[in-house]
């Protein structure tokens, strides 16, 4: 009886393939396997460091190299582990070869401070698997032990000789009298928080708390941000640490010192100036205080490096206007140029110093520019 011929190529295939190896019987190469893909945590507490370990596992045939392993914003990993059939545990190396049946232990940390709802926080794993990267996930749903009106106490805007302060209510969640304190924090000189208990029971535990932000006169200038740690009475039930023992939210004070004065614009430009043009630019100074009473500035012409009149003052005027129904005080400052010599031609710099009366306002420069294009035929 003849052979079918699709059942001869199908026996010489058989024949010329190659040996395989592997308990399945499959050459696999390098392999990656996870214990577990995503782990979730289930409901937290903010405040909450939530650890876990990954059991990582070379299951392939061939050596496993880990080239890198990455996380996301706000999750942290710990030593890798290489663990021995000796029950011995020492650091992984990256990019050290794992033969087949090696284990690793990935310690992975999640900070649920400043964090609230549904938090996924994926970790890549990158080697030689053919799958070349091998992404994991941690997973929880943190909850906020305190109610907060807003995530921030936000100081707003405020002239530095001022200071202010500002307070907002903090309430327990559970509905559940609690106890609060301030972590010790290395807040900058002048800025001060408080805690206080509004109807407080024997054991000094209250449903509403009531905090209070400071920021004394002349604290530094600038845009600021400070967080601020309030440790509860409430047990972490995920703590390692003592430190960690009670469960911790966090709370940032933000805002804005200014100046006693604002300066708009702070640099002007004349533009081209050709032979007989007139032109003029100004400045508006403004008080940020309302209370300040701001007395109008005297005005110099100063050459740009050096406080030295400068070589072409003559040929800039200046006039201050007072602003009317400023609270505190504003002026506006105009020079304006008169027709400059033929024989200056190209670009002219230079600044003007403005002084003021308040001994607590220095001296402020604005820098002005040009350029003057004089025509052939006046030369």
């Amino acid at each position: 009886m003849n052979t079918p011929i699709f059942l001869r190529f199908l026996a010489l295939s058989l024949l010329l393939a190659p040996a395989v190896a592997g308990p399945s019987g499959l050459d696999t190469g390098p392999e990656l396997t996870v214990d577990e893909q995503v782990h979730d945590f289930g409901s937290t507490w903010e405040g909450t460091l939530l650890v876990h370990t990954f059991l990582l596992t070379s299951s392939g045939t061939e050596d496993l190299v880990i080239d890198k392993i990455h996380s996301s914003c706000g999750c942290t990993i710990g030593n890798v582990w290489r663990l021995g059939t000796d029950g011995t545990r020492e650091v992984y190396e990256e990019g050290a070869p794992l033969a087949p049946g090696t284990k690793l232990e990935l310690v992975a940390e999640v900070d649920t401070s400043f964090r609230k709802g549904h938090l996924n926080k994926p970790l890549t794993v990158y080697c030689n698997d053919p799958r070349g990267k091998i992404e994991i996930m941690l997973k929880a749903k943190v909850k906020r032990l305190l109610a907060l009106a807003r995530d921030e106490l936000r100081m707003g805007r405020f002239a530095v000789r001022k200071g202010r302060s500002r307070s907002m209510e903090l309430k327990s969640n559970d509905n559940q009298p609690i106890k609060l304190s301030l972590i010790d924090h290395d807040l900058p000189e002048g800025l001060t928080a408080e805690l206080e208990a509004v109807e407080p029971d024997a054991d000094g535990r209250a449903q509403l708390w009531s905090f209070t932000a400071t920021v004394a006169p002349y604290h530094e200038d600038g845009v600021f941000t400070y967080a601020v740690g309030i440790r509860t009475d409430r047990e972490n039930p995920l703590a390692e640490l003592e430190e960690d023992r009670y469960l911790t939210q966090y709370l940032k004070i933000t805002g804005t010192v200014v100046g006693l004065i604002s300066i708009t614009p702070v640099f002007c430009s004349f533009g081209i100036l050709d032979d007989d043009q007139v032109t003029s630019r100004g400045v508006r100074v403004s008080s940020n205080d309302p209370d300040l009473g701001l007395q109008p500035p005297t005005v110099q012409v100063l050459e740009p490096e050096t406080d030295e009149p400068y070589a072409l003052a003559d040929y800039f005027h200046v006039t201050v206007t007072p602003v009317p129904n400023v609270a505190g005080g504003a002026y506006d400052i105009e020079v304006a140029n008169s027709e400059l010599p033929s024989d200056l031609t190209g670009a002219f710099r230079a600044r003007l110093r403005l002084s003021f009366s308040e001994e607590e306002i220095p001296d402020q420069d604005v820098s002005f520019t040009g350029f003057h294009r004089v025509s052939s035929g006046t030369r």
